[in-house]
Formats: C-alpha cells, sequence, structure tokens
C-alpha cells in the first residue's frame, strides 16, 4: 500500500508540472543587411524538427512546446542559429549575404540592367573574379573553359563566311555561310574594334545572352549570340576605393616537335630515289632556274662532276642529322614576356561618381619583338538635378608593336614546290651561315650579273636586322548620357559612341635586306660591253607605310519604365537608335630612301621595265593604293517588357526592328521585324510550397526571332574600278564581282528555350538546366542563275538555305564551407547538334562523297547531316601488295576511280562510305574547383569535348613526291609480304589514281576526338593574415598556369584533337600582386 500511494503522488506532480507548462509563441521576421524582409526563408527547430517558412514579407510565427534552438536559412544568404527560451513576438534575424552560393546577379543587356531571376531569358554573367581565372590580355580568351553555353571552335573555319575571327559559338552554330561570330558590346554600344584594345583590367563583369529572349533586343546582328562587356563604374556613396595589380605572364617556346615531320634520312632516301629516276631533271633543266632543294643540288653537282662522292657523302651525312624544328627553335624561338600593370580609382561626391584607370603592357612576343600597350578610361556620372542625371566616359587605347622580318617555319621549311623539307639548316658544319634559294636556284643566283649586282642570296638568320616594321594603333571611344526623369518610375534617357581605330604601319626594309636587293637586282640594266649597271629601281632602302580607320556613330533615345502597382510589377523600355560605320585605308611607297640626311628618290611607277634575270617584264613595287571607304547604316525601333505579378508568375516580349542601306531595293525588304515572348513561374513563392529542402524552383520558356547580317554582300552589284595597263591603252576598266540581288534580306534565327532554376542551399548545391532548338532560315546560299544576263555567273547568293539545331545547357555548383576550409564545385555540360535542312549544293557528288572530300574542316552544307561532318571510304586492309583495299559492289577492290565515281553518283555510296559523325563537339563542358583554406586559394578547371571525330595526318605518297609533304608514318609503310601495318607501300611512279584520296579519306585514319584537358590552375595568397601589412585589407599573390596539359584522348597515338596537325597553344606562367584599399 505504502508504495501505491508513494506512486500515486509522483502521478500527481508530473500532472502538475505539466499543467503549469508554458508553450512558448515567437514571433519574428527575417531580413538582410539592410533590413529588407527575405520572403520564403526556411526556419527550423533543431531539437522538434520542425521546418517553417517565411511570408513574402518575411514573416513567420510558431508555437515552441518548450526551449529550442532555430536555425534560418535563405538562398543566397549565410545560415544563422538562435537560441529561444521565452516568448518574443518581436523577433529580428538578420542574414550576412553568402557570396558563395547564388548571388543576386545583375544582368547587364546592352539595354537595361535587371535581376537574373526577374528574366526569362538565357544569359550566363561572369564576374570580376571568374574573369581573374585566368589572366590572358585578350577578354574573350578568359571566357574559356568557364562559360555556360560558350565554346571555342578550334581548328575549324569556313572560307565562306566572313566576321569569323573569334573561334567562338554561343549555343553551337546559327549560319552557313553568313559571319559565325557574335555580337561584341561595350557598354551599351556595339564594339566595332580590336578585342585586344581592351583592358581586361577595366571589365566588371561579361555577360552572354544566348537565346532569342536576350538577343532579340539586338535585331538582325544578335542570332549567333551577344556577349556585353561592362566596364568598372563606381556607385552613388561609394567612398575613395583604390584598386592595383601588376603580373607577368611567360609563355614557353611553340612545340614544333607537336608538327608531324617525315625523318631526314627517310626524306633523303625519298630524294635520292626520284633522283636516280630522273623526276628531278624536269626542274634542273628548266629555264626558270626554280629552287631545288639542297640535297638535290648536292646530287646536281655530283652528277656533273663538280664534287665527288666523298665530299657527297660528307653533305649528306651532315643533312642527314639535321631537324630543322630543332634548329628553328633554338636560334628563333624565345619564351615570350608580358608584364601587366593597371591601377583603378573609384569614388563618389556630392551628387557625383567618377572611376578612372589606367593600364600598360610591355612584352616581347616568341622572337624577342616588343610591344607596348597603353589604356586610360574615365568616367563620370553626376546627379545635375533632383531629376537629371549625366554621364560621360572615355577610353582611350594606343599600343606599339616593333617587329622584324622573321620568316616562319613554314616559309623557311618550304624550298621552292617542296613544301616540308626536314633536314634544312641555318649554318653549315663550320659554324657558317647557310644560304637559302627562295627565288631561283643556285646554279643561277651563284652566277647571275657576273658579279656586278649584289649579293642575291638570302640568308634568314641575319636577314632580319636589316628589317624594321612598326605598327602603331590608336583609339579613341566616348560615351555620353542623360537621363530625365519623367514621373515616379518614368525616364528618358538619350546616349551617344562615338569611335575611332586608326592603324599605322611603316615597314623599312635596310639596303642590306633580302627585299630590297631582291628588286634592286631585279630592276637593273648591265651593259655587257662596259659592264656598267643602271639600277633603274634606286639603291638605298625602302620604306612601305599605309594608314587604315574603323569608326563608328551611334544614337539612342530610350524610355524606360519601372512601377509597382501592388502585386504587379511593370518593367519596360522602347527607344530607338541609329547607327553608321565606316572604315577605309591607303598604302605608300618611298623607294631609294634614306633617314638622315632624310630623302628619298622617285619611281615610274606606269611603265613596264625588263628585269633580271630572265628578261621578263614587270611593274615597278609599290605603287600608291587607296582602299575603298565602306559606310554602314542602320536603323532601329525597338521595345521590351516584363509584367510580373506577385512576384512569382512574369510575362516578357521583345521587339525590334532593324532597316539597313546594304540590304534590299523595296521598303519591305530594307526592314527587318524581329520579335520574342518569355514566360516565368517560381514555384517557390507560392503560398502551397511547403518544401524548406528546395529554396527556389523557377521555370521558364522564351520563344522568339533574332537576326544575322552579312555586311560584305549588297542588293547592288559590287565592282573593282582599275585601269588597264598603259601597254595597252591605260583606259579605265571595271570588273563585277558579285551580282545584284534586290531581294537580298537578313537571316533569321528561330529559337525556342526552356529552362529550370533550382537552389537547395541546405545541401549548398544550386543550378540550372535548359533545352533549346534552335533553326536558321533565309540563310545565304547559292541559288541557279541565268548565266547568260552576266557572263561568268552560274550561281548567285539568295536566302534559300536553312539548317536545324538543338541543345543542352546543364549548370551543378556544389558548395561546401565549414569555416576556414571551403570547396566550391561547378560542372558545366552543353550538348549541341546543328544540321543542314535545306541548301543546293552545284557539285554532282552525293552527300556522303561531299563530306569525304571536305573531311571535316570546314562547314559542309548537305542537307540531313551536321554542318561539320566527317564521312569515311570503309577500309578493308592492304591487300597481298601494300595496296588499300575497300568495298564495291560488295567485294573487296582497289578499284579507287571505279569506288569514287559510285560515291560521287550516289550509287551503292552507303556501302562504299560510311557516315561517322561530327567533326565539331557536340558534348562540351568543364569541371572547375575552388579550394579555400584560411588565406590560401586553389582553383583550377578540367575542360572536356567529347561526341565528334577527327582525321589523323598521315603519308600522301602524291603529295610527297609532287609537293615534298611527308609525314612520320613513311616509316611504317607496306614493304614487303608479312609485314603488320595499315600504312601502303609507296609507289613510284604513281599508276593508281585515287589511291592516295582513298587511303587518306578511309576509315582506318578516322579517330575519336574525345579528350580532357587540365585548362588552367590558379593560385591564390591572401595576405590578409599578415600582421604587418594589415594597410593591405584586400590584397592577394597569385601564380597562374594556362594550358597546362591533355590529360586523357580517346585516341591510341595520344594526338591532341584540337590541334593534330599544328602547333598548340604554348603554356603559359603567370605570378602577380592584386590589391584594393
Amino acid at each position: 500500500m505504502k508504495t501505491v500511494v508513494i506512486g500515486l503522488i509522483f502521478i500527481l506532480f508530473q500532472l502538475n508540472g505539466m499543467a503549469q507548462t508554458k508553450s512558448i509563441l515567437i514571433k519574428g521576421k527575417a531580413t538582410n543587411t539592410a533590413n529588407k524582409g527575405i520572403s520564403h526563408a526556411t526556419v527550423k527547430t533543431v531539437l522538434s524538427g520542425k521546418d517553417f517558412r517565411t511570408d513574402g514579407n518575411g514573416y513567420f510565427q510558431l508555437n515552441l512546446a518548450h526551449a529550442d534552438t532555430l536555425v534560418i536559412s535563405a538562398l543566397g544568404f549565410k545560415t544563422r542559429k538562435i537560441a529561444i527560451n521565452r516568448d518574443d513576438q518581436d523577433l529580428i534575424i538578420q542574414l550576412d549575404t553568402l557570396q558563395r552560393v547564388l548571388e543576386e546577379v545583375q544582368v547587364n543587356t546592352g539595354y537595361q540592367t535587371v535581376s537574373a531571376n526577374r528574366i526569362n531569358g538565357s544569359v550566363t554573367v561572369l564576374g570580376e573574379k571568374a574573369l581573374n581565372l585566368q589572366v590572358s590580355p585578350n577578354i574573350l580568351e578568359r571566357l574559356d573553359g568557364i562559360t555556360n553555353g560558350l565554346t571555342f571552335q578550334v581548328g575549324r573555319e569556313n572560307p565562306y563566311g566572313p566576321q569569323n575571327k573569334t573561334n567562338i559559338t554561343v549555343r553551337g552554330y546559327s549560319t552557313i555561310n553568313g559571319p559565325l561570330d557574335p555580337l561584341i558590346v561595350l557598354d551599351n554600344f556595339v564594339y566595332e574594334g580590336k578585342i585586344e584594345n581592351i583592358n581586361p583590367g577595366d571589365i566588371a563583369s561579361v555577360t552572354v545572352l544566348k537565346d532569342a529572349e536576350a538577343t532579340s533586343i539586338y535585331g538582325a546582328r544578335g542570332g549567333n549570340g551577344v556577349i556585353v562587356l561592362t566596364t568598372k563604374k563606381a556607385k552613388a556613396g561609394e567612398p575613395l576605393r583604390i584598386e592595383a595589380n601588376a603580373g607577368t605572364t611567360i609563355a614557353e617556346k611553340p612545340d614544333l616537335f607537336s608538327v608531324p615531320q617525315m625523318s631526314s634520312a627517310d626524306y633523303i632516301a625519298v630524294e635520292e630515289f626520284l633522283f636516280e629516276n630522273k623526276y628531278f631533271d624536269r626542274d634542273l633543266g628548266r629555264t626558270t632556274f626554280p629552287p631545288i632543294t639542297p640535297l638535290v643540288y648536292l646530287l646536281a653537282k655530283k652528277r656533273s662532276g663538280q664534287i665527288t662522292e666523298q665530299e657527297y657523302t660528307a653533305e649528306r651525312a651532315f643533312l642527314e642529322k639535321a631537324d630543322f624544328r630543332k634548329d628553328y627553335t633554338d636560334y628563333f624561338y624565345k619564351n615570350a614576356v608580358t608584364s601587366q600593370y593597371n591601377l583603378g580609382i573609384t569614388g563618389s561626391g556630392k551628387g557625383m561618381n567618377y572611376a578612372i584607370s589606367a593600364g600598360h603592357n610591355d612584352s616581347k612576343d616568341n622572337y624577342g619583338q616588343a610591344g607596348a600597350k597603353d589604356n586610360l578610361r574615365f568616367s563620370l556620372g553626376m546627379q545635375l538635378s533632383e531629376r537629371v542625371k549625366f554621364s560621360l566616359s572615355t577610353m582611350y587605347t594606343n599600343s606599339r608593336n616593333n617587329n622584324r622580318q622573321i620568316p616562319t617555319f613554314a616559309q623557311l621549311s618550304r624550298v621552292g614546290g617542296r613544301q616540308s623539307v626536314p633536314y634544312m639548316s641555318l649554318f653549315d658544319q663550320n659554324g657558317r651561315e647557310n644560304a637559302f634559294y627562295r627565288d631561283y636556284n643556285p646554279f643561277l643566283i651563284d652566277t647571275v650579273g657576273g658579279g656586278r649586282l649584289l649579293d642575291w642570296h638570302y640568308y634568314p638568320y641575319s636577314d632580319p636586322q636589316y628589317t624594321d616594321w612598326k605598327s602603331r594603333l590608336s583609339e579613341l571611344l566616348g560615351n555620353a548620357a542623360i537621363e530625365v526623369k519623367i514621373l515616379d518610375g518614368l525616364n528618358l534617357a538619350t546616349y551617344y559612341q562615338l569611335q575611332r581605330q586608326d592603324i599605322g604601319n611603316e615597314n623599312l626594309y635596310g639596303q642590306q635586306s633580302y627585299y630590297t636587293r631582291s628588286y634592286i637586282n631585279r630592276f637593273s640594266e648591265i651593259n655587257e660591253q662596259s659592264g656598267e649597271v643602271t639600277y633603274r629601281f634606286p639603291k638605298g632602302d625602302i620604306l612601305a607605310r599605309s594608314i587604315a580607320y574603323v569608326g563608328s556613330r551611334s544614337f539612342r533615345a530610350q524610355l524606360n519604365l519601372n512601377k509597382t502597382y501592388g502585386s504587379h510589377r511593370i518593367v519596360a523600355m522602347a527607344g530607338m537608335e541609329a547607327r553608321e560605320s565606316s572604315s577605309g585605308g591607303e598604302s605608300w611607297t618611298y623607294a631609294g630612301y634614306r633617314k638622315d640626311p632624310l630623302g628619298y628618290l622617285p619611281v615610274d611607277f606606269v611603265n613596264v621595265y625588263r628585269t633580271l634575270p630572265l628578261s621578263g617584264y614587270e611593274y615597278m613595287p609599290g605603287a600608291p593604293v587607296v582602299e575603298p571607304s565602306l559606310v554602314n547604316r542602320f536603323t532601329s525601333i525597338y521595345g521590351n517588357f516584363n509584367y510580373i505579378y506577385r512576384d512569382r508568375y512574369s510575362l516578357s516580349g521583345s521587339m525590334r526592328r532593324d532597316g539597313s542601306n546594304i540590304y534590299g531595293v523595296s521598303t519591305n525588304d530594307k526592314w527587318k521585324p524581329l520579335w520574342s515572348v518569355g514566360l516565368g513561374y517560381d514555384i517557390t513563392k507560392e503560398d502551397f510550397f511547403r518544401s524548406t529542402a528546395v529554396d527556389q524552383l523557377r521555370l521558364k520558356a522564351t520563344y522568339g526571332y533574332s537576326g544575322n547580317v552579312d555586311l560584305s554582300r549588297s542588293a547592288l552589284p559590287v565592282a573593282t574600278f582599275g585601269n588597264n595597263p598603259a601597254d595597252v591603252g591605260g583606259l579605265p576598266s571595271a570588273v563585277i564581282n558579285s551580282l545584284n540581288n534586290p531581294s537580298l534580306r537578313w537571316e533569321q534565327i528561330r529559337q525556342v528555350n526552356f529552362g529550370i532554376d533550382f537552389a537547395l542551399s541546405r545541401w549548398g548545391i544550386s543550378g540550372s538546366m535548359e533545352y533549346y532548338r534552335k533553326d536558321g532560315t533565309d540563310l545565304y546560299g547559292p541559288s541557279d542563275f541565268d548565266y547568260t544576263t552576266a557572263g561568268g555567273f552560274q550561281t548567285i547568293v539568295m536566302n534559300v538555305a536553312s539548317m536545324k539545331g538543338n541543345g543542352v545547357d546543364l549548370l551543378l555548383k556544389y558548395v561546401l564551407d565549414k569555416g576556414n576550409f571551403s570547396w566550391i564545385n561547378t560542372l558545366i555540360y552543353n550538348y549541341n547538334q546543328s544540321r543542314t535542312s535545306k541548301y543546293y549544293g552545284p557539285s554532282r557528288k552525293s552527300p556522303l562523297a561531299r563530306l569525304v572530300v571536305q573531311g571535316g574542316k570546314m562547314i559542309t552544307p548537305v542537307e540531313g547531316y551536321p554542318l561539320y561532318s566527317l564521312a569515311a571510304y570503309r577500309w578493308c586492309g592492304l591487300d597481298a601488295s601494300g595496296n588499300p583495299q575497300g568495298y564495291l559492289n560488295g567485294e573487296l577492290s582497289t578499284n579507287y576511280s571505279a569506288m569514287s565515281n559510285i560515291a560521287s553518283d550516289g550509287q551503292g555510296s552507303m556501302e562504299t562510305i560510311r557516315f561517322l559523325g561530327s567533326a565539331i563537339p557536340t558534348s562540351f563542358g568543364s569541371w572547375q574547383h575552388e579550394f579555400r583554406y584560411k588565406g590560401l586559394s586553389l582553383s583550377f578547371a578540367l575542360t572536356y569535348k567529347a561526341g565528334y571525330y577527327f582525321r589523323k595526318p598521315s603519308i600522301n605518297y602524291s603529295s610527297l613526291i609532287n609537293f615534298g609533304i611527308g609525314h612520320p608514318d613513311y616509316a611504317d609503310r607496306w614493304q614487303q609480304p608479312g609485314d603488320e601495318t595499315e600504312v601502303p607501300a609507296f609507289e613510284y611512279p604513281l599508276k593508281m589514281p585515287g589511291r592516295d584520296n582513298f587511303y587518306l579519306a578511309s576509315e582506318v585514319l578516322a579517330r575519336n576526338a574525345s579528350h580532357v584537358r587540365l585548362k588552367f590552375v590558379n593560385l591564390v595568397y591572401d595576405l590578409k593574415g599578415i600582421s604587418k601589412l594589415r594597410y593591405l585589407n584586400n590584397a592577394s599573390l597569385y601564380l597562374n598556369v594556362n594550358n597546362v596539359a591533355l590529360l586523357w584522348t580517346a585516341n591510341r597515338e595520344g594526338l591532341d584533337p584540337d590541334y593534330f596537325s599544328g602547333i598548340p597553344p604554348q603554356r603559359m606562367w603567370s605570378v602577380g600582386f592584386r590589391t584594393s584599399f
């Protein structure tokens, strides 16, 4: 009984305590550092494990059964913990911004600046930190390997399309024969100058506009994507800030040994074989005395008895050991050095803000040639009154280069018609400089003029010292803008830009240079009786000068609306702009030039003169040339709007109508309307969305049109005017280069885009995924033309082609933050495939046969196939005589002409030829890492490309015999039965037409181009922790290595798929110092 009583008493006390326990009521608000509420933040209790979310204004309310700890987290903010043990109905929880998760990115489209999560278009924004991961003086090169949706197409060309200078593609291709480069915009206006003029230290951010919603505002020039460069500017109220950067980059010597080259021993053996079979007798017997290789010269001298067998053997042994790649590398190449210095000052005062920067680069290239560049930039913003703002900015660039006429490796390894002689040597066995024979062979040059002319030998090692090439480039870019506030949320802005770039070249050739000596000798006249020489082209130096300019003027007037009405927000703009660009130039030459005392001699450019050494007739070189002045004018009207309801639903659209003087005769052809529309939906802002794991889930879709314009084309006929030679009357003449096409108009690109942005900050994960389709219509292409109306033209370029493309852009980012240690992991995956859907090809070859011929190096428009495609003849090994075999009518065959004809006729081509796939990457991207421990940061990027093929170069016996182009595969050729090789036997004379072409285009040489490379490594040490340098609040040392290494490639030879027949970019080492205070 006692036990029962005690138990009852204990239970009563427990019930009484529970009855007296009071729940804790918490009412609060989550804010940022500006005390603005954070909507849809997650509030989690540690003990009970319950999750809550703040409302649209950041408020929350909850009841706790007992004391607990709240964990508050939100996208873009640092997580915070708050202990709760009593009621609090006015709790304010302030969260600090977390820069490493997903910042509130501002997108500058060139027309307006908006928040990234408020636009429906597809954009990629790179800030200053990302741009500093690489240290190239070219700002565009800093985008390589870190930009979602953008890639550099290396080793590919489109000779029929202009404006293909950057090798950059944004979401693949949009054209076949039009310009391939994306549009470059600098501070609101299209940039016409050289990208190298822009100082990377002045750039605050780079925005890549990718889909129609983002690019259609640029109308007829935005079809290839738009890259917007935004310079650094001060903000109102910003204190004085000084930034400085100094760094030096060393680029290693170019690796000539990566170029496939036949061994000197094999090359000499082939030349001896050909000489024995009298192949070179044709050149040796010609009255034009074409250049011959050193070995052929020795063989000819031995045959004529001018040297003995022993002398020949000694010379041959020296040549056999020579490797011109080593010679050229040792005597010409040096490590390139570039030093970059930048200083920037920003600040603000009462009613104004300003930014001033200066940059200076000193460089020496891989030949030791000096260059320098200076950049100055100034921007000013002023609040003239309560309603009027004024801004002004100027940018000035001046670059200088002092070069010598240093011949390239390819130029010196070419002797006459033989283009790749591996045993060339700059010096002989005794260390004396060798003469190279560029224009004629030694049998002529060693005897011409009987010693009365100037030395006509070319000495490539010493000759550059007698040349001096100077180039100067200056660019001035000015912007002015006035913004007037009309009403609350409505303003009118006007912009004006003036740009001028001038280029001047001054090339001095001293009289001792081969260039000058050759011209003096060529126009000399020798009196055979007296021996007197008359120099009709005057002795002395030659000074060649040229100037060129590029200029533009742009004006824009724009109304901007940014207004909120309760749950409704409207951001819109409408405007018009006009733009004019112009270019021109001229060149002239002074002969008999002397610098001190200054003077030159006149030259007769009108009459024809007899020339040495072959008694030909030529005009004197250097006649003045005036380049045509080109003027292009554009005018546009445009509009853009973005309607947002309850901060979660958005509807956007844009319209632009472009007009130009280069297209069409009728008004309808001169103007081109382009438009886009977009939808956006942020699910996480909905009241019913209760997931605390997902901080952002935004869906978006866009559809619209942008354009592409080829400034070199015209609706009118284009002719080149000149004068006929004086000996036929000298009358003016004109040659029509392109026919008139009154219906010629802009190319048009339609694009649809579906995307999702997401973030799970609890796990440090964020990213985006987008799918798009990209169709080009009205593309430039050839069409049949009645040549009887204009002789010589069977086709005319019209808007008759089309293409289709689709792709995926995926970005995943993971952040692990453990206080002193953090790891940021970014994965970029891009997929793109572009195919020709309509194209007229005048060739009678079958589609697969056309792809075989081009080899994937250029755009080959064949309906149904990728723009860059690779096809190959089916390979069936070598026969008993070492000949390559293919399939013909279901059987093994060496009838190469028949196989080629079948392929060309299209009958049975599928049996003879196999389509391999795309010749450019269909999958590409990067995997970036940043590890940070206290003040030390290590970043690196692995880039990859996959889903494409390339054709491995190999031996071409026809090229070897006729043009001297060899390949190391010659050593692996079939020589006798039983040899296990895939390289055909050497054939001479060439008895089987098409044999080489079949082998080189067969699938045995096709290789998978997939590869992974280490693009860069960046090591940064923050000096903030060094007590003696406390005044340097933001100072760091950095070490950067770029173009580090090719880590893996799918082909068995280990060839670099991007540079399989050329020189890969050099590895670059950079060290420097950055600070701001």
